[in-house]
């Protein structure tokens, strides 16, 4: 068992580095992306990501959060 982190990674980049040291890699499991970890989520489970999240994401990949539409009162 080897454990890597990782701060930026590329297309398949796990399997390259353990290959260039003669290491097969068999199975990868990833913990986490950036903040959003994966914890005690069973196979094949998932959540919703919190607001903070997706509103860190967005700003990560430099897009804008939707916004709702303004309200507006009727007279």
């Amino acid at each position: 068992t080897v454990e890597v982190t990782l701060t930026e990674g590329r297309h398949h980049q796990v399997k390259r580095m353990l290959g260039a040291v003669g290491l097969p890699a068999r199975a990868l499991h990833r913990e986490a992306v950036g903040d959003i970890v994966l914890g005690d989520l069973p196979e094949g489970g998932f959540r919703l990501l919190t607001e903070a999240e997706v509103r860190d994401k967005l700003h990560y990949t430099g897009r804008a959060p939707a916004t709702a539409a303004p309200e507006t009162e009727d007279a």
